[in-house]
């Protein structure tokens, strides 16, 4: 990681200054291929967000605000509860192709939403990508336009953890979400904390009054986009879609 640009030195009625960027350089990959595990600060995947928040599922956040209207009330509820996690979040300015775009405003409200909420230092010092989806392009310095969705890749592989957990371990995972097929039944998504899972396993299930009862897995998948893809094998760190149990 790059060291902080800024010192943020808090006093009683004094607001940190933020850090000012004339550019932030285009970012390295990381070396291991494990991508981290993203929140989206957006009000159309809220539903989807909290629940996995509230599970500790995720690795960082990607704070996605618009380049006119800065943040909205949804995004100061999902950012309250990345920071309690101790989650770094990358600030995502969109719309970048709007007449009336003003991005260091944006900036600017968005700093003061994450002093308002109580974030640390570290917290305070976000990477700042400039974005318009549509388009599919992401840049560092919105001075300097961009054809590609790359610098945003190359800044979550960079800032952000990588997955951890240890593989050897015996299989712990964590269910938070349900999904449903109409060939293959109730699906359990969650993140696998420590082990791995396979199709046919014998596991144990335990609910939240602290009751055991055994299954099966029938099939294992992990998200590949929008989609499932099956897999014969889910790790630690991945988020796991399995059906059977």
């Amino acid at each position: 990681l790059q060291p902080p640009h800024h010192q943020c030195r808090r006093s009683e009625g004094a607001r940190p200054a933020r850090p000012r960027r004339e550019h932030q350089p285009r970012l390295g990959r990381r070396r291991s291929g494990r991508l981290p595990r993203l929140a989206r600060g957006a009000h159309v995947v809220l539903r989807v967000v909290v629940p996995e928040l509230a599970a500790g599922e995720q690795d960082g956040v990607l704070l996605l605000v618009d380049a006119v209207d800065g943040p909205m009330p949804q995004t100061k509820f999902v950012l309250r509860k990345a920071l309690e996690q101790g989650l770094k979040a990358i600030v995502v300015v969109n719309k970048m192709d709007r007449p009336e775009a003003r991005p260091e405003w944006v900036v600017d409200q968005t700093f003061d939403l994450f002093v308002e909420l109580g974030a640390t230092e570290e917290q305070l010092d976000f990477p700042i990508v400039y974005a318009c989806a549509r388009q599919g392009m992401a840049t560092l310095d919105p001075s300097l336009p961009s054809n590609s969705l790359q610098p945003l890749f190359e800044t979550i592989l960079s800032q952000l953890p990588a997955p951890k957990g240890d593989v050897e371990a015996p299989l712990q995972m964590l269910i938070s979400s349900l999904d449903y097929d109409e060939y293959r039944g109730r699906f359990g998504i969650g993140k696998v904390h420590t082990g791995k899972i396979h199709p046919g396993e014998s596991v144990s299930i335990v609910n939240r009054n602290g009751e055991v009862r055994a299954a099966r897995t029938v099939s294992t998948f992990v998200f590949e986009g929008l989609k499932k893809a099956e897999q014969e094998e889910v790790i630690a760190g991945e988020i796991c879609i399995v059906s059977g149990i």
